[in-house]
């Protein structure tokens, strides 16, 4: 699978502004903008935010495009998006591993694979909406639950359904239940990985590792979600089909 669905500082207030209502696009769906306030130590006078959008053509060429960009003013951001032109839209069924259908094999779909900051002089790092539950831990097994926010476009209306089963790096099971609207959509990964560990005798030590997601469309970003401003985005990353 490309990079469509691929994607994803503490922002305190997240607003979302709803696109107009259309055929295909029934109220409440789609948004338009997205806008944050970031709370994070230190200033970032001087800055921007740039959301991109993607395209791997093949395993050497990558097209990239700039979909938003706005400058952050007192910690305050607002990002009008734009539609992904022709050039970096793929056909939804040529995105889809082994396992997922989608209703509609016409619809194409650019998913936001960033948000980059910079300032006049670096880039600073990736802004991304999470929601991060406490690590439950004990002497044997640890669960690690998160939440991301993601953005979709798609010129027109499909379904996405399914599951796909990765076993290539401890054991995966990924869930999608997809509703995509005319427009730009709102999508939320919810991630749980859960690390056992058994003392064998001799103390040998045995980790089974296995990961559940579960990816669905929202209509809105809920309030106890949080933007997060990391330079080691790879932890924010969502998974990679090849």
């Amino acid at each position: 699978m490309k990079r469509v669905f691929l994607s994803l500082l503490v922002v305190s207030v997240v607003m979302v502004s709803f696109s107009s209502c259309e055929k295909d696009e029934p109220k409440g769906k789609t948004i338009s903008k997205i806008e944050g306030i970031i709370d994070i130590d230190g200033s970032l006078d001087d800055s921007s935010i740039y959301a991109y959008v993607e395209n791997s053509v093949d395993k050497e060429t990558t097209i990239h495009e700039v979909i938003s960009s706005a400058k952050i003013d007192n910690k305050k951001f607002k990002l009008q998006l734009k539609t992904p032109s022709d050039k970096v839209l793929e056909k939804v069924i040529s995105t889809l591993p082994k396992g997922l259908t989608a209703d509609n094999k016409k619809a194409k779909v650019a998913g936001i694979s960033k948000f980059v900051v910079k300032n006049n002089k670096e880039e600073l790092g990736e802004l991304m909406c999470v929601k991060e539950t406490p690590i439950i831990s004990n002497d044997n097994r640890q669960v690690v639950e998160k939440n991301l926010i993601f953005f979709i476009y798609s010129n027109e209306k499909v379904g996405v359904t399914g599951t796909y089963n990765e076993s290539n790096n401890g054991n995966q099971k990924i869930t999608y239940k997809l509703d995509l609207y005319k427009g730009w959509n709102i999508i939320d990964l919810h991630f749980i990985s859960t690390i056992e560990t058994t003392i064998k005798e001799n103390d040998i030590t045995s980790t089974t590792t296995s990961v559940s997601q579960q990816i669905t469309s929202l209509s809105s970003i809920p309030a106890d979600y949080k933007w997060v401003l990391d330079k080691n985005s790879d932890e924010y990353r969502l998974p990679k089909f090849n």
